[in-house]
Formats: C-alpha cells, structure tokens, sequence
C-alpha cells in the first residue's frame, strides 16, 4: 500500500547510518518524537508545544496530498528562525497518486505513515495534535457526514496494523484532546518562544479550510466548519482585526454582506454560506440549555459516549462568545 501511494526509500538514514546500522539502539527507544504536520494550526502549536515542553529532537511531518506546499514552506522557514532547539525539522513525504488515492483513508495512511517514520527514527512517540472537538466530532444537523481522520478508533487501529507488520512499539499521544482551538491558541500566544507579535503572524499564515485551493493565495473559504471555528478562535483571541479579509466569505460577518458590504453575495450564496455556522449555533445552544436525560441536542450521543461532555460545553461558550463578541460587545452589527 505505502509503495503504491508515495515515493520512499524505506532505508532510511539517521546520522549517516541506518537503522539496521546502529546496533547500540534498540528500535523505537530513543526519546523523540514526530509530529503530524498539516500547517494547520493544532499542529502549529502541537510541533510548538511537543518541542519547547521535552528535552529530546522533535520533527514534523507533513504529507502532501494537496495544494498547501506554499503554506507549509513559509511556516518551516518561520520556525526555523526561531531556532527552538529540540525542533529539527519539518519533513515532506509526497503522496504520488494524488488527493483521490487517500481521500477516504487518509487518516490510517496519515497514522501509519507517521509511525513508520517513527519507527525508522527509532522514535517512541508519534503526535497527533488534533483538538477535541475534531476528533470526537458529533454531527450537528441529520444531514451532515463526519470523517474519522483523527477518531481514537481510526489511531487505534492503525496503531494495532503497524504493530503487526513492522513489530512497532510507537505510542501515539494527543496531547489537545481535551483542548478547544481557542484554549491552544490562547496558550501558544503566552508560552511561544516566538514571541506574541511573531506567533500571530504564524498563526495567520496557518490553513484549516476543507478547500486547499484557496491555500497558496493565504486565503479561506470562510464558510467549512474548519474556518468557522479557527475564525471563533482568532476572535476570541484578539487576532482577527485584520483576518477577515482573509475569508472568501466571512460567516461571522454575515451582517455585513446582507447590508450590502459585498454586492457580489446574493441571498442564495448567504444562505448557503450559513450552511455550516446555523446547525453549530443550534448545537451549542442547545448544549447549554440542557436540563435533563432527554433534553439532548442530535449528536450529543457521540460527545457522552467520549466522556468529552464538559470539552463540548467550553466549546459551546466559545461559540456563542464569538457572536456576542463580534457583534454585541464591538458593535459591528445587531445579530
């Protein structure tokens, strides 16, 4: 599977030697660790956090399917002069057939990928910085289908495959799943070895939104539940200013297009636009106003069953703070 999907060259060499070379290292017991990269930014702080909190080296790992190679080298370069000094690397592995070939797996190819990586590293630990509300994602309307990218099933059994067919003893550690975006942007702001100034900047070349075409130009759809919530959390921190530009249509701003701020909108495109953002609203909404057994909003079956009840209310908060911040509390509208 893995030859059919990249170019690689299995052998691969640490200080000049390859594993099979370093007979002093027992597989998988030196204290690194790779992090799943996708420039996006849970893995931003993620690569951040795992490099400035341990003492051993700590690359990333980016797997390229998709149009965000620009996004990814401009980060590097940033972080790179910040000069973090458990921070390696950030490291490419192209996946040759394109995004089709892993679309629907991508999360075991992504897992399984790292771990092989890892393992030829003689690395113990393999990073996933996803935050809560991702990987234990409900649905928040009848209709909506939720991938399981980063679901604790998918790296689990990933986990259990690799074990069997390279004898690996990686563990797989998600450090932001008890974590909201807004919770690890506010901590990287304060504790990043960049400085505030610095970290907002690579904040804002970051890249969650489902369409990667958008990605090289540094701008967003506004409108996928990726961008809804990166947006709440920039806001919520004190970074949007000047973000909203960024959007192709900005959701939270929704006012301002229906008041005629952006005639190429018509009410067609709002509508759809809201597509994301109204069932979210209704889900946290709901969530706070529970009361009792029966009193559950749809898809909060998954959010019990995780245990994550008390993520999913901080997450809520969040949400609805967003509104009132960006309209009731600045007076950019009356939403």
């Amino acid at each position: 599977l893995f030859t059919e999907l990249i170019d690689i060259d299995f052998n691969v060499r640490t200080n000049n030697k390859t594993p099979k070379q370093q007979e002093s290292v027992k597989r998988n017991e030196i204290n690194g660790t790779v992090c799943l990269f996708s420039g996006g930014v849970d893995s931003v702080a993620g690569i951040i956090s795992e490099s400035v909190k341990n003492n051993y080296p700590t690359i990333g790992l980016y797997i390229s399917y998709n149009q965000i190679g620009g996004v990814i080298k401009k980060e590097r370069e940033l972080l790179s002069s910040w000069k973090i000094p458990n921070l390696k690397d950030i490291y490419t592995l192209k996946i040759k057939r394109g995004a089709s070939s892993v679309q629907h797996v991508r999360g075991f190819v992504f897992t399984s990928l790292g771990i092989l990586v890892a393992s030829a590293l003689g690395y113990k630990n393999l990073v996933i910085s996803e935050i809560g509300p991702v990987m234990f994602q409900p649905i928040y309307n009848i209709l909506d289908e939720v991938t399981i990218t980063t679901h604790p099933y998918t790296l689990e059994m990933s986990k259990r495959i690799m074990a069997i067919l390279i004898d690996s003893s990686v563990e797989i550690k998600t450090p932001f799943d008890e974590k909201t975006k807004a919770e690890i942007v506010h901590d990287l702001l304060k504790n990043s070895p960049g400085g505030r100034k610095e970290t907002e900047r690579l904040l804002l070349m970051t890249h969650s939104c489902r369409r990667s075409n958008f990605a090289n130009a540094n701008r967003h759809c506004g409108y996928c539940l990726g961008c809804v919530i990166r947006h709440s959390a920039f806001i919520l921190n004190g970074i949007e200013d000047e973000n909203s530009k960024d959007y192709e249509r900005d959701v939270w701003g929704i006012e301002k297009i229906e008041n005629g701020g952006n005639n190429k909108y018509n009410s067609q495109i709002i509508k759809h636009t809201l597509d994301n953002l109204l069932p979210l609203l209704e889900f946290s909404r709901s969530i706070l106003l529970m009361t009792g057994n029966n009193d559950h909003p749809i898809g909060y079956a998954k959010v019990k069953q995780f245990n994550r009840e008390e993520l999913f209310k901080r997450f809520s908060l969040e949400i609805l703070s967003t509104l009132h911040k960006y309209y009731g509390e600045e007076g950019k509208g009356s939403n």
